[in-house]
């Protein structure tokens, strides 16, 4: 049995009777997951958790290629929950559940997640997850970043502009979990979006936060790097200090 005949038994066998509910974030594995739905000829929506921060690229192709897709707005912007909740940073990340979890009402929801994207969802995911109040199942949770590129030019389903922009990953722009070079990109591709940021934690620095650091500019630069405050203020120094 190969890969796809796996997953598309996988998706029938589970089959609720009201129907899947699919998230679809535009991505590349998001792109496969829906055609195998398709494939399988279960009854399911499609839902994109927008998220206040995501590329208009991504928008502009959901609207092209997915119109059926159920948009969920969040009752708050990402520049908003900032003012309330500070810089979401990789051992803080509220966003996620604001931004995104916050619509996993449905019984039985089906994502493109992978093993292979990070350590922790090979550790701590699984093709069936059971929550408070709902079931998730993720049909292409063994498949390989490869195997999905082949899939998607086998069949040749269209994708997002941003992968052949040197994007290997496609999510809300500012993600913490993203590298430094990526975000340096993402924030020169999307120099508006910046500015929103800035705009955000210059009003937590005249809430009284970050007072440390010279500006919002200074805090940001901190923010994206990915380190913590100690380290970051501690090297500003010694280069000041060498030069």
């Amino acid at each position: 049995m190969t890969r796809e005949e796996r997953s598309i038994k996988f998706i029938k066998s589970f089959e609720p009777k009201k129907g899947y509910f699919v998230g679809n974030s535009g991505g590349k594995d998001s792109i496969v997951l829906e055609h195998l739905m398709r494939r399988s000829g279960v009854k399911f929506k499609s839902i994109f958790n927008f998220t206040t921060v995501d590329p208009p690229q991504i928008r502009d192709f959901l609207k092209k290629y997915y119109p059926d897709t159920i948009w969920m707005y969040p009752k708050e912007t990402m520049f908003q929950g900032i003012i309330k909740r500070d810089l979401p940073r990789r051992d803080a990340r509220w966003c996620c559940e604001h931004l995104k979890h916050y619509a996993n009402k449905w019984e039985v929801v089906a994502t493109g997640i992978r093993a292979e994207e990070s350590i922790n969802r090979k550790n701590n995911r699984a093709e069936v997850e059971f929550f408070d109040e709902h079931i998730m199942f993720n049909p292409i949770f063994k498949w390989s970043t490869r195997q999905i590129w082949e899939y998607i030019k086998y069949h040749k389903l269209p994708y997002c502009e941003l992968y052949d922009k040197g994007f290997s990953r496609i999510g809300c722009i500012g993600c913490p979990m993203t590298g430094y070079k990526n975000l340096v990109k993402e924030f020169t591709m999307f120099p508006n979006y910046k500015k929103a940021y800035l705009w955000s934690i210059q009003k937590l620095i005249d809430k009284g936060l970050y007072l440390d650091f010279e500006n919002a500019e200074d805090v940001f630069e901190w923010w994206i790097q990915g380190v913590s405050v100690k380290k970051y203020l501690g090297l500003k120094k010694q280069i000041k200090i060498h030069f």
